[in-house]
């Protein structure tokens, strides 16, 4: 498909009915009067909870059969970052370059120190309270004060584990970053599912998509928080290391792979997204357009590609770049601050 000529062929008249919701398709008549008021040969059919394409619904007379060339388009990765949309296929890249990258990074790092911060804070809180109570040696109301703290005071140690991420999660909800990375998504669904690039278009395509990070992300603390809290368990009631270890595994290992593409879809709806703005809209389809116009120009788009060339298009170096030298910054004001350097030795 050629994007450039299908995009300025398309006009913000167009009715936005480019995908159907899993949940229209199931009445037959309102799936038929979206691909009609669309103008469209097909519609995909999608999950808008988790972003996958389920089916496509095509007109009786598309000689096609409702096969459209979205297996054809490239299959892009992304990021958001605080100046825009950064997206890429692996060859090319379009978008903010190495410096909205390296903020990311940044952004991430000073993030996280907040949510160190919130957690150690209340981790004080709630040990410092068990330790009064149980200084007093009280009985009666006291007592049962003091087993709550100490049921709270267990069960806050593996679950301090898994905040950070949601702490991080909500930040990002807060801050516009959390716009920019819908836009990401919704321009990158456009794209693979060979659909015009226009604001009306990208605006109405899913938030969440299946391969974001977000989804890997929760996967992984899902797995520490159950892993964690069968280990503590055993630690408690003197069961061996090994065996605590194994059971851990057991039963976070299924229930990890069973609920982490729901929770991450969920997490992705309602934390690390938000309705994208008109200028963020803009931002994605701009770097969508810069990918599509390098990879048709690139000499490597048909064949092999160094490695190297890769992982930088990735764009987790620049990151990496960004959240180390916001933690530089961080280590030299340690230096003159003792209580800042105690913190992050945390």
């Amino acid at each position: 498909m050629d994007y450039q000529n299908s995009t300025s062929a398309e006009s913000e008249e167009v009715i936005p009915g480019d995908y159907i919701a899993v949940e229209d398709a199931a009445t037959i008549a309102s799936a038929l009067e979206r691909l009609r008021k669309s103008g469209l040969r097909s519609l995909p059919i999608m999950d808008p909870q988790s972003g996958r394409l389920l089916a496509r619904l095509a007109r009786a007379d598309d000689p096609t059969g409702g096969a459209d060339n979205s297996s054809n388009a490239p299959r892009l990765g992304g990021m958001a970052t605080p100046l825009g949309v950064y997206l890429t296929d692996g060859v090319s890249s379009g978008g903010v370059g190495f410096w909205g990258l390296a903020l990311t990074g940044a952004s991430l790092m000073l993030i996280g120190l907040l949510s160190q911060l919130v957690i150690s804070l209340v981790g004080g809180a709630i040990d410092s309270s068990y330790s009064h109570l149980a200084a007093q040696h009280s009985f009666g109301a006291g007592s049962l004060g003091l087993l709550s703290l100490g049921l709270l005071r267990n069960i806050w140690s593996p679950v301090s584990e898994a905040l950070p991420v949601l702490f991080v999660l909500i930040c990002l909800r807060l801050l516009p970053l959390s716009g920019t990375h819908a836009a990401e998504h919704q321009v990158v669904h456009c794209v693979e599912q060979g659909m015009p690039l226009t604001p009306a278009h990208v605006r109405s395509m899913p938030r969440v998509h299946p391969r974001c990070g977000t989804n890997l992300l929760v996967g992984l603390h899902i797995f520490l928080l159950v892993f964690l809290v069968v280990f503590g368990i055993g630690a408690d009631r003197n069961w061996d290391p090994f065996q605590s270890a194994l059971l851990g595994v057991i039963l976070a290992a299924p229930l990890t792979l069973t609920y982490w593409r729901r929770v991450g879809a969920f997490m992705q709806y309602w934390l690390a997204t938000k309705p994208a703005t008109d200028k963020q809209i803009q931002s994605a389809i701009r770097a969508a357009h810069e990918v599509l116009m390098r990879r048709a120009e690139s000499p490597w788009a048909s064949g092999r590609f160094r490695i190297i060339r890769r992982v930088w298009n990735m764009g987790f170096v620049q990151v990496l770049c960004g959240f180390m030298l916001a933690y530089l910054l961080a280590r030299g004001i340690a230096l003159f601050w003792p209580a800042f350097g105690q913190f992050l030795e945390q």
